[in-house]
């Protein structure tokens, strides 16, 4: 099975991509979001050698093999518990777009967006304070 360049295989984040819409399914978003904060705060695997942009491109990678789609949120859960398990300082952060409805999320590293287009953020109206 190929690795990712932080050590997780695809078939990992696809597991973890199952994991996440099922949480959100069976507990809720604020549930989710607090299993997601344990998770991130587990024994971690410090490695200050992987690249957040990295980790995301193998969530997208995983998400495209998997049947179900999985959303933003699902995908930025995912990246944000593996960052912080590699000692990435990371937070999931949410818009809103309130004409033609639509909702966002993406993970912030430094205060910097590293899952998603500057130009989509810039058109939402962005909760205040990170999610996670």
């Amino acid at each position: 099975m190929r690795r990712a360049a932080d050590g997780l295989s695809i078939a990992g984040y696809c597991i973890g991509l199952v994991c996440c819409r099922v949480a959100l399914l069976a507990f809720g978003m604020n549930r989710t979001m607090a299993l997601s904060r344990l998770l991130a705060t587990g024994r971690s695997r410090r490695n200050p050698n992987v690249d957040p942009q990295s980790v995301v491109r193998a969530v997208a990678i995983a998400a495209a093999f998997l049947p179900l789609r999985a959303r933003c949120l699902e995908q930025s859960l995912v990246a944000y518990v593996v960052l912080r398990r590699r000692g990435i300082d990371s937070h999931v952060r949410l818009g809103v777009q309130p004409y033609g409805f639509t909702a966002h999320a993406w993970v912030e590293v430094s205060g910097q967006p590293i899952n998603e287009r500057g130009e989509l953020i810039r058109k939402l109206a962005i909760f205040g304070e990170p999610l996670l």
